[in-house]
């Protein structure tokens, strides 16, 4: 009995420490890549509940709109004469004002190999202008392959020097752990993910020279970010992160994965400029679609929220009904022809 026991055991160890999952290179971002994410509301869901073999139910949570993310080669941004030959990407981030100066446009540049993942570079613009550098201390996130229970503690420095101003610069302390592993449910569906906390703290400073007089205009950083990751999904799968003010955190950047990269998107056509609509029909598996004569000729792509393809077809009438075969949910309609391609989201009910 008791050999029974300790094999049960074993048995049990064996089949947890299997359900944890690695992340490694292959399932972070490359250059050029483009993840739809959607923009929620966290109000009313603890996120900070972690642990080992955890589940986390945000399936419920709110749509604020979608975007794109776009891993941009940095040859390709407005800082290519800062980064000629080397091989970082960017990913845009959120304006800041110091003191009354304004910086925008700002892109962070990423370098990831088998061993790291962490920020290498930043663009920003001042006055239009487009300056940038490189990290003397680069800012990593985590290393790599990423296990549960790790934790990283590295410090990070930068200094862009702007004309006729003086220099932005930032330098701080992050740590990342990786504090929880199981499963997470969102909208876009389910899926086994590491969570990671990561804290920084540090300060983002404008030092001018005005008159003669150095003056320091200093910008506490005190942020926390809790992502998601799972595998072969380039991006977080559910991100939360925010500011530090007091002891309250106020959540700044919310979204979880949108629907699949092999779904179009804005980085790699065009919108449609004319007005579509596609609306379910008496509450039924039967849609109705209304397109303006110009599109007339344009395919219609319907995908499931994961990027599997239900069903296309051409539209060759003005208004017309189509049927769709799948479980009750939300839907993408991707309307696309020569001029570019615009997508809506549709509830199929029972």
């Amino acid at each position: 009995m008791r050999r029974l026991l300790l094999l049960f055991f074993i048995c049990l160890c064996i089949s947890s420490v299997n359900a944890q999952i690695t992340i490694v290179r292959n399932d972070l971002p490359v250059m050029n890549d483009a993840v739809r994410i959607t923009n929620t509301d966290i109000s009313g869901i603890d996120y900070t509940q972690t642990g080992a073999d955890f589940s986390w139910n945000f399936s419920h949570l709110p749509d604020r709109g979608e975007e794109v993310m776009e891993y941009k080669a940095a040859l390709q941004t407005d800082y290519r004469l800062y980064f000629l030959g080397l091989t970082y990407f960017g990913l845009k981030g959120e304006d800041l004002t110091i003191g009354g100066y304004g910086l925008k446009d700002i892109y962070n540049f990423y370098e990831i190999d088998n061993s790291k993942y962490g920020i290498k570079g930043i663009g920003v613009k001042f006055q239009d202008a487009p300056l940038a550098a490189v990290y003397s201390k680069l800012d990593k996130i985590f290393s790599l392959p990423m296990r549960f229970g790790q934790k990283d503690s590295n410090q990070y420095a930068f200094k862009v020097d702007i004309p006729s101003l003086g220099t932005y610069k930032g330098d701080g302390i992050r740590v990342t752990e990786v504090d929880g592993w199981g499963n997470i449910t969102t909208p876009y569906g389910t899926f086994p993910c590491l969570r990671t906390k990561s804290v920084v703290n540090g300060t983002d400073s404008v030092i001018a020279t005005v008159f003669g007089f150095e003056i320091k205009l200093g910008l506490p950083v005190s942020k926390i970010e809790y992502q998601w990751w799972a595998k072969g999904q380039k991006s977080p799968v559910m991100n939360i992160e925010g500011r530090m003010v007091g002891n309250n955190f106020l959540p700044a950047k919310t979204y979880y994965r949108g629907t699949d990269i092999s779904v179009p998107t804005s980085a790699q056509q065009p919108s449609l400029s004319l007005e579509w609509n596609i609306y379910p029909v008496n509450g039924q598996k039967g849609w109705s679609i209304q397109i303006p004569d110009e599109y007339l000729g344009s395919d219609l792509s319907i995908y499931q929220l994961n990027g599997q393809l239900v069903q296309s077809l051409k539209l060759y009438n003005n208004l017309r009904q189509i049927s769709v075969q799948g479980p009750a949910g939300t839907y993408i309609a991707v309307l696309s022809n020569n001029q570019g391609f615009s997508s809506k989201k549709v509830i199929l009910q029972q």
